[in-house]
């Protein structure tokens, strides 16, 4: 018989709230018990709502396409009244390019609901346990203030 190991994770406004639950967690014998800082590459690991996710996936495949024809179309149709098709051309590929570019960096923003977690210094606390021991440290987590908790399978 196998034993399921989980990773229970709690995000936390402040540090000192993240490190306060680690040291009462490992105390307890849970382990290895990690915070980490709340950064943007953290974040997109989070577990996500089904809205979000579905934002998340729009965004990423029509970021780029909308952003290049949006800005295309609006210098183009200026650009051919001033100076032609041979000048629209190439500056509707420029722009749009731009606009593409723009579009990616629109979609991959950090969340709205994590930017004020991360100007204050949030971090995220990662404990494993095995399964019998996944309501004690979710209890912890949420005695102890956690904004978000999340259960996963370890390594998955």
């Amino acid at each position: 018989m196998t034993t399921t190991m989980l990773e229970v994770s709690g995000l936390y406004e402040h540090s000192g709230d993240g490190e306060k639950v680690a040291q009462t967690l490992r105390e307890r014998g849970y382990g290895p018990v990690t915070v980490f800082p709340l950064t943007k590459e953290r974040i997109s690991r989070l577990p996500a709502g089904d809205q979000e996710t579905a934002r998340r996936m729009v965004g990423g495949v029509l970021a780029a396409p909308i952003g290049f024809v949006a800005a295309a179309v609006a210098v183009a149709v200026p650009a051919a009244l001033v100076g032609g098709p041979l000048l629209a051309a190439p500056v509707a590929l420029l722009f749009g390019v731009m606009g593409a570019v723009a579009g990616l960096v629109f979609a991959n923003r950090t969340p709205k609901r994590y930017r004020h977690y991360q100007e204050e210094g949030g971090v995220i606390v990662t404990a494993a346990c095995v399964e019998g021991g996944r309501e004690e440290v979710v209890k912890a987590f949420h005695e102890s203030q956690a904004v978000e908790v999340d259960i996963t399978t370890a390594g998955g």
